[in-house]
C-alpha cells in the first residue's frame, strides 16, 4: 500500500531532501523543475515531488515566477532557493 511505501521511505527521505535542496541550490538563479531535480539526480518524480514540498514548507525552496516545459510539454514551476530569492 501507499502507507507502507512511505514508511519504509521515511527514513531516506532526509538525504533525498538534500540531495534535492543542494541540486537545486548549485543551479543558483536558474533554479530547477521537480523534473529537472528527478532526472539530475537519477530518482524518481514520485521520490522526488514530495520532498521538493517539504523544502518548500520549510522556506528552503522559494517560487521563482519562472516556469519551463516538462518533457510533456506542461509549464513547471522553478524552483530556487532562498538565498537567491532577490
Amino acid at each position: 500500500t501507499s502507507r507502507a511505501a512511505a514508511e519504509q521511505s521515511r527514513p531516506k527521505a532526509p538525504s533525498y531532501r538534500a540531495a534535492c535542496l543542494g541540486f537545486v541550490y548549485g543551479r543558483a538563479r536558474a533554479g530547477a523543475t521537480n523534473e529537472e531535480v528527478a532526472t539530475a539526480l537519477g530518482m524518481k518524480i514520485q521520490t522526488v515531488c514530495p520532498r521538493m514540498k517539504e523544502l518548500r514548507e520549510t522556506g528552503q525552496l522559494v517560487d521563482s515566477q519562472m516556469r519551463r516545459a516538462t518533457e510533456s510539454g506542461r509549464d513547471a514551476v522553478v524552483w530556487i532557493h532562498k538565498d537567491f530569492w532577490v
